[in-house]
């Protein structure tokens, strides 16, 4: 009984000498003062709608907005025979939108897009395509309807082993010499493959697609 009276003893002594160690005089608010003088950093935060630019084109009868850093859009239209190849390209960038029989001079090779150019878009076309293309384990293939409800087909899919790129097509059911559409990311910028930022800047893209 003795020894847990003196237990009891020294731990009454010991705890004030322990807490007096301890500095708990904290102004009151401090903490709301601290959380309100943090600085956000503006990259951090969501661009305001000023920098997207709307991009009309009468001939496809179609508006976008696409990001104002990726400078001006420039229209290719070459006739070859009884063909035509309308194309969209940024500066020193490679096509990301092909809407001919057959692809403007571009000073380029093969294409992301020609896997779904070199078919005849139709909205059947559109509809069917996931279920009647092989589609591999690392690729994927969806048709869904964008902000403004056209039908939009997405594949992503790789080639030649480099990192995979978006392709998508939609079909303009109004009076347009360009019903079929297809746009793609690869090469979008300066040539080289895209950035995941870009193509999520793609997707958006797409998403504000809207048919005149």
């Amino acid at each position: 009984m003795k020894k847990l009276f003196y237990l009891f003893a020294l731990g009454v002594i010991l705890l004030p000498a322990c807490s007096a160690d301890i500095d708990l005089d904290i102004p009151d608010n401090e903490n709301i003062k601290i959380n309100a003088d943090v600085e956000i950093d503006e990259a951090d935060q969501i661009q305001p709608e000023d920098e997207l630019i709307t991009y009309t084109d009468s001939t496809l009868g179609i508006s976008f907005n696409y990001p104002k850093e990726w400078g001006t859009i420039e229209v290719s239209q070459d006739e070859i025979g009884p063909k035509t190849g309308y194309g969209l390209s940024f500066s020193e960038s490679s096509l990301f939108l092909n809407a001919g029989d057959v692809f403007p001079d571009a000073d380029r090779g093969g294409s992301w897009l020609d896997i779904l150019s070199s078919q005849e878009l139709t909205s059947e076309t559109i509809t069917s395509y996931c279920q009647e293309v092989t589609i591999e384990a690392s690729e994927a293939c969806e048709v869904y309807s964008n902000d403004n409800g056209v039908q939009v087909l997405k594949h992503t899919f790789s080639t030649y082993d480099q990192a995979p790129e978006d392709i998508y097509a939609f079909f303009n059911p109004n009076d347009s010499e360009f019903p079929g559409v297809v746009l793609g990311t690869s090469g979008l910028i300066d040539g080289s493959p895209s950035t995941q930022a870009q193509k999520v800047q793609f997707a958006v893209l797409i998403d504000s697609l809207e048919l005149q």
